[in-house]
Order: C-alpha cells, then sequence, then structure tokens
C-alpha cells in the first residue's frame, strides 16, 4: 500500500469513504488529511504516490484521477452508495456532482463522497478556493472573483481537457449571489451582479 505522506485532500476523501464502508476503519485510522496508516509506505503528493506504485510490482496506492491517467496506472471499479460497481470517469465524476446537496448557506462546503446515484463515483471530491468575508484589499479579492466567473463559464473546455467535471450549473447560477454578500473592510461591496 503507498499512501499520501503529506496532508492531502486526496487523503481525506479516500479515508471518509472508508470510514462510511467500514465501522472497524471509522474507529482504527479515521478520516483525516493525513491519516495514520496501518500499513504501508508514504509517497510526496500525488506524483509521488504515482510514481511509487508505477516502479513497484503489485503496489496499489490512490491518487487523483488525472496522476492516474498521466502515470498510465490501472483503475479499479468500486460499489457505490446503491451497491453497483463504477469506475473512474468524468460521466461518473459529474453523476456525483449532479448528486450533491448543494447549499449557498454554507458556502457550498461539503464532503460529496458515496453519494446515492447509480452513476456516481463514491470518491468524488469538490475543490474550494477559500475568499476572506471582509479583506483588507478589496481589489484583489474582486479581480480573484473575476477569475473564477470566468473560469466557471468560459473555463469548462479546460476543465474537460484535464478530465475534471465542471460545477452544476445550479452552483454556478446560484455564486454571484454569494459573492454579493462580501465586502472590504471600508463596506464597499466587491461583486455586483452585473459584471
Amino acid at each position: 500500500m503507498v499512501y499520501r505522506s503529506d496532508e492531502s485532500g486526496t487523503s481525506l476523501l479516500w479515508t471518509d469513504f472508508l470510514s462510511r464502508a467500514s465501522a472497524d476503519w471509522k474507529s482504527g485510522v479515521g478520516v483525516s488529511l493525513k491519516p495514520k496508516w496501518p500499513t504501508g509506505v508514504g509517497g510526496a503528493g500525488n506524483d509521488g504516490v504515482a510514481s511509487y506504485v508505477q516502479r513497484t510490482r503489485f503496489a496499489i496506492g490512490y491518487v487523483e484521477y488525472i496522476y492516474s491517467r498521466k502515470h498510465l496506472l490501472s483503475d479499479v471499479a468500486l460499489r457505490n452508495h446503491n451497491g453497483r460497481f463504477v469506475e473512474a470517469s468524468r460521466e461518473t465524476f459529474r453523476a456525483a456532482a449532479e448528486s450533491a446537496d448543494w447549499h449557498v448557506e454554507s458556502g457550498f462546503q461539503q464532503l460529496p463522497t458515496d453519494l446515492p446515484g447509480n452513476d456516481c463515483w463514491p470518491i468524488t471530491g469538490a475543490s474550494f478556493i477559500l475568499v476572506g468575508t471582509a479583506p483588507a484589499v478589496g481589489g484583489n479579492t474582486t479581480e480573484v472573483l473575476r477569475f473564477f466567473n470566468w473560469a466557471l463559464h468560459q473555463g469548462e473546455p479546460i476543465a474537460r481537457e484535464l478530465d475534471y467535471a465542471p460545477v452544476p450549473r445550479t452552483v454556478v447560477d446560484a455564486l454571484p449571489s454569494l459573492w454579493g454578500t462580501l465586502r472590504d473592510r471600508s463596506g464597499k461591496r466587491l461583486w455586483t451582479e452585473d459584471r
């Protein structure tokens, strides 16, 4: 077993899935960014794990999907919440993203592992960008929001090329109202819907 030796969201997602599947795992190793693995060897980052698995006969490990592709690693099929065995793919990631219950009140934060749905990949995670609610320099935050607005509306082909699933349209449509609540320390609104 090759695992991430550094703190990682990949480890968090994998251990969350294992904890949902096994009470023994949950009470033993649990869910963590940097778990205390009972066996195996650590690799630094996704590249470190993928390289280690690639050069070690019969090794198994877990990496972000694009690293599996980059290193020409074999995949497994996993049993999802609905009891179906599915393989990792942009389609199964998208099915999981569409199945997630996104809440604007929580800033869309969630750990969407093992969601119900016949075609959902059970270890799907969302990447989040953290933006301060009252930044000292509002102009910088406005530029960051402009970039993400562009990425969410025009960047989908790039995301697909990298084998990422795009954010569901309902989330993209709801983000401007969330961003509209952001103000700099002087009270100036940092985002308006007409941008």
